[in-house]
Formats: C-alpha cells, sequence, structure tokens
C-alpha cells in the first residue's frame, strides 16, 4: 500500500509579512503487508515482509528466479521545506524500518537490522526565467549501511546508502 501527500501554507497565514515565502511538507509512504512466495512443490511457502538476508534464490510459480535481498514492512520518504521567492531549501528523511534476518531463521538470536535514516539537504535558486543553480549533500550524518549476515558485501546496497555522504552541484539551463 502506498500513501502521498502534499501540505503547504503560506507564512503570512500565520501573521508575517507577505514576503516571508512558503513552507512546504510531502511524504511518500510504502507499507509491504505480505510478501508470500512458493516457489517449488512440497517446499513451504515464506512471508518475506519485514524481512532481510533472502540471498537463497527463490524460484517463482512461473519459472522466474526471486532474489531480493531486503523487504522493509515501511518505507518512507519526507520532506519539509521552505521557499521564497526564487530561493528554495528542503531537507529530506529517508526512512526504511527495521527487519528480521531471513537466513539466521526466527530462533537464531539475530536481531536482524535495525530502523534505519538517513537525511539530506538541498537547495535552489531560480537564477533567471531560463537558469536554475541546485547544491545539495546526501546521508547528511554520513551513516554507513547495517551489516547484514549472508548478503554479498555484508550489506544490501540496493537498500541502504553504501558511498556515505556525498555532495553535488548543478545547473539547469532552458536553451530556447
Amino acid at each position: 500500500m502506498d500513501i502521498e501527500g502534499h501540505w503547504g501554507f503560506a507564512l503570512h497565514d500565520l501573521g508575517l509579512s507577505r514576503r516571508a515565502g512558503r513552507v512546504l511538507l510531502q511524504t511518500f509512504v510504502s507499507y509491504l503487508h505480505s510478501l508470500t512466495i512458493s516457489g517449488v512443490p512440497a517446499v513451504p511457502s515464506l512471508n518475506y515482509a519485514g524481512t532481510i538476508g533472502d540471498t537463497a534464490t527463490a524460484i517463482a510459480a512461473d519459472g522466474s528466479s526471486i532474489s531480493d535481498l531486503s523487504h522493509p514492512k515501511w518505507k518512507a520518504n519526507t520532506m519539509l521545506g521552505y521557499a521564497n521567492g526564487p530561493f528554495g531549501v528542503a531537507l529530506h528523511w529517508r526512512y526504511i524500518s527495521s527487519m528480521a534476518d531471513l537466513m539466521d531463521g526466527p530462533n537464531s538470536g539475530d536481531p536482524g537490522v535495525p530502523a534505519y535514516s538517513y537525511f539530506d539537504l538541498n537547495g535552489h535558486w531560480q537564477a533567471t526565467s531560463n537558469i536554475e543553480i541546485t547544491a545539495g549533500v546526501t546521508n547528511l550524518a554520513d551513516k554507513g549501511p547495517p551489516r547484514v549476515a549472508g548478503a554479498p558485501l555484508l550489506t544490501d546496497a540496493a537498500t541502504y546508502d553504501v558511498v556515505g555522504r556525498t555532495y553535488y552541484v548543478g545547473v539547469k539551463a532552458d536553451l530556447e
């Protein structure tokens, strides 16, 4: 199930100057209730929702392989921003819920991986009607990925940030 929400308001609605700008909030949330896979006859089905570490490839009913590593029940991307005329800045929160370690089984004592949050910051300036300049930092805290037992290279690079903090600057020009 996916949920999306957007909300914003002008700061003058709070009694500030009409030039005070706008506050923006948007979020995208995904919830995975179940992901039950039954690949081979006589092998019990497994519900992969909320698990990590299924590096043993499963075979789907149509014969294709299924080898995804992470299946968090909850994922969210939320942005809190401020805009004023040609300027804007936003803080982004990327959330991944905790997951049980599928490879070690429920009685292994391995807690799996904890919930993870990453924070990013970006800004933009509309310099002219044809030129926009952007800059930002991803993974502000330079948070490394969790160790995933049984995973190739010990983590899931498709789900977690394996690079660390990065910076970027961009220019977009409309050359019509």
